[in-house]
């Protein structure tokens, strides 16, 4: 428990904006599974402590229905990954505000991993959790859970015909977001959580003015955020 506080606090010390904890299991290594828990809860308990002590928020890689639980309970403010996701979990979340990075891109992404060299193992976990996460997920947006986007992939990378971002904000559509909340949960959600909607994540006045054009409707059809005709900078 020591260890755990001090290493949150060398990495205050050396300038993170966040602090994020492995608690589970990933689909990246051999022998451990995505659902199983990895840290104690005292261990949690001193790392969310300590961070919340400087003001900085906590993110837990989490596969598991369970850890997720264990997670929100200790004061985790956002949820990565959440391969299973229980009714009774998104209502917790809900609940308790707790933000969700549900990233369905990297469990929806085989041709792109093996085209990475991916070990086969890694690939069959994804496949492995890919109906559990699209589930899981569903049933968070229903319970109205905070939603942000991320892709465990580089962001812009190309995937099935567009970049992870726009794949993923396709994914969240076809799991059950409006066009709108989808892209609300890429733009103003995302820049909320990361504590930059001061200067970015809507188009407000005095705000960066980092812009997209795209042609067509992408609040009505999302898929027409591919269609980009335009990028503006600051």
């Amino acid at each position: 428990v020591a260890q755990f506080r001090e290493a949150t606090r060398n990495e205050i010390k050396h300038g993170a904006d966040f602090i994020k904890i492995c608690l589970t299991g990933g689909l990246g290594t051999p022998g451990e599974g995505f659902a199983d828990k990895q840290m104690t809860d005292d261990e949690v308990t001193a790392v969310v402590e300590v961070a919340h002590m400087a003001g900085k928020k906590v993110a837990a890689h989490t596969g598991g229905d369970k850890p997720i639980q264990d997670a929100v309970r200790l004061g985790v403010d956002c949820i990565e990954h959440g391969y299973i996701v229980s009714d009774e979990t998104a209502k917790m979340m809900a609940d308790a505000g707790t933000w969700l990075v549900p990233t369905l891109a990297v469990t929806h992404a085989f041709s792109y991993l093996e085209a990475h060299g991916s070990p086969a193992y890694q690939v069959e976990k994804a496949r492995a959790a890919a109906h559990f996460h699209t589930e899981g997920i569903a049933r968070a947006i229903k319970r109205g859970v905070r939603i942000a986007v991320g892709t465990d992939l580089l962001p812009s990378d190309p995937l099935d015909g567009t970049n992870a971002t726009v794949r993923e904000v396709e994914l969240l559509v076809e799991t059950g977001m409006s066009p709108l909340q989808a892209i609300r949960a890429a733009t103003l959600n995302s820049a909320i959580l990361c504590e930059v909607d001061e200067v970015t994540g809507s188009v407000t006045t005095g705000k960066q003015a980092d812009l997209i054009v795209v042609n067509g409707k992408p609040d009505q059809a999302v898929t027409d955020l591919r269609n980009i005709a335009m990028v503006t900078k600051a």
